[in-house]
């Protein structure tokens, strides 16, 4: 109890900055209040579980209550964390526009405060948090605007922002030109975003194999020798306790398009039935497998048909657009008419490009949403040079994702050949073994197998809803299990 309350006080501090980061109060948040009050009941209702194993004689209870025990206190723990790494992405993906914004503005004699109101009124996330943030600490703590700036440095530690506003900070110190350093600042960011972008796809590749090891290589030993009777098959319940640890790393180093997913009605709708479907799966023990393949029919294939899929070609078609804008924008045409020229040029060669063809429609995809707002505080600036520069870059970000498409082609041929490998081995050792429970043993494979779709799904291309992943899986898990279990 004296060990869960010092949690329980970490926990609420960590909250309380992730908080103070983001600028958003994380107490107010439902899952935040809903696991704190699931804690409390799990505790209370902790020796439940142990009373029914020793009934039962099932080992697989308790640890599914002891995993689940674990879930519920380390739930805010991610959930936080998790919220934090998302803004400090979401932070180095909006710092090139607003130093870019900053340095067309201090043209004028502007400073930074200005270039975040900017572009916080056009729209930009980041920059709203961070003027809101930074004019509270200024109003309601009297603060200046150089120690305002100083506690987001501090609080955004790692970032390409707090680059930033250390530059601010060390240029107004030394009285130097603010446009000069931004202007240096910009091409060394560029730099900067291109060598990241670059070691992620050694990192997300080697996280496929730790992925591969994991959810293939464990599942096979762990079966082995439990049939061995040196182990109990219960321990395939293990990788499963990894998967939001390797789910959260590998989110933090996608490469691919990022979408601000918002579904339909129908879509829920699809997501509802799937859950009730599932249900009534597990409780007529029926194959796990039909649940991998109604995930991939009822949620992933419309999700990722009418959302992802699309990102990922316009993604594609990103340098081409930079590039027209640009040059639509030098011909003297305004924001709009340069956006609206570009767009239909571009539909041509790509009909998905539509879903863009109007700027307030972009907002599922924040990168479209930037390239928006770069046209409009470019045009206000008359700076239109910046245009070669960035869809330089873009077409070096599009050139780095088709090699990691390419690098991970064998891994992924590894991962649709799991359910073969995992089922055989199980085949084989029961063809000399008797008095296995084959429904918990091919749940808990079946477990695995999602799990593994899913990180595999992320890691290739930035979504856990790539369908024919979902699909190949799942039949090729079915098939296999009806001929060898």
């Amino acid at each position: 109890m004296k060990l869960n309350h010092y949690y329980l006080r970490f926990l609420e501090g960590y909250i309380d900055r992730v908080s103070e980061k983001i600028g958003y109060n994380l107490d107010s948040n439902r899952l935040i209040r809903v696991s704190r009050q699931a804690i409390l009941i799990a505790e209370i209702l902790s020796p439940v579980p142990i009373v029914v194993s020793v009934y039962l004689h099932s080992i697989i209870i308790l640890l599914l209550s002891l995993g689940f025990l674990l879930f519920v206190h380390l739930l805010p723990l991610a959930y936080a964390y998790s919220r934090s790494k998302e803004y400090d992405l979401v932070v180095n993906k909006a710092t090139i526009y607003i130093a870019i914004s900053a340095y067309v503005l201090t043209l004028t004699g502007k400073d930074l405060l200005t270039a975040l109101r900017t572009m916080a009124h056009k729209g930009d996330e980041v920059s709203q948090v961070e003027s809101q943030v930074v004019e509270t600490k200024m109003r309601l703590f009297g603060k200046s605007l150089t120690d305002a700036v100083k506690d987001r440095l501090n609080s955004l530690k790692g970032t390409y922002l707090s680059e930033l506003y250390s530059l601010y900070l060390t240029t107004k110190e030394l009285g130097l030109s603010m446009a000069s350093r931004l202007e240096n600042f910009m091409r060394d960011l560029i730099n900067e975003i291109e060598a990241k972008e670059e070691s992620r796809v050694s990192l997300l590749t080697e996280l496929n194999e730790v992925v591969l090891i994991t959810f293939l290589m464990f599942p096979i030993m762990a079966i082995g020798f439990s049939f061995l009777g040196t182990t109990n098959y219960s321990l395939l319940i293990i990788p499963l306790l990894t998967a939001p640890g390797l789910y959260l790393i590998i989110s933090e180093n996608t490469i691919a398009p990022q979408v601000k997913l918002s579904l339909s009605w129908y879509e829920k709708a699809l997501v509802a039935v799937f859950f009730l479907l599932s249900a009534l799966i597990v409780l007529l023990k029926l194959n796990f497998s039909l649940v991998i393949i109604l995930f991939g029919l009822l949620v992933a294939l419309p999700i990722h048909t009418r959302h992802y899929a699309v990102a990922e070609r316009i993604f594609m078609l990103q340098p081409a657009l930079l590039s027209a804008l640009g040059d639509q924008l030098k011909l003297g045409y305004n924001v709009r008419e340069s956006w609206e020229r570009a767009v239909s040029y571009l539909v041509r060669v790509d009909k998905s490009v539509k879903r863009v063809a109007s700027p307030e429609g972009a907002n599922e995809m924040p990168f479209v949403s930037d390239t928006w707002r770069l046209a409009q505080i470019a045009y206000e600036g008359s700076y239109y040079a910046i245009y070669d520069e960035m869809s330089r870059v873009a077409n070096k970000l599009v050139s780095i994702y088709k090699t990691y498409q390419r690098k991970v082609r064998p891994l992924l041929a590894l991962a649709l050949l799991a359910p073969g490998f995992l089922l055989y081995t199980v085949h084989t050792f029961l063809s000399i073994s008797s008095g296995v429970n084959e429904y918990e043993l091919s749940l808990l494979i079946g477990l695995n197998l999602f799990a593994l779709t899913a990180l595999y799904s992320k890691a290739v291309k930035g979504t856990p809803f790539y369908f024919p992943l979902y699909l190949l899986i799942g039949l090729e898990s079915l098939i296999l299990s009806v001929l060898w279990l």
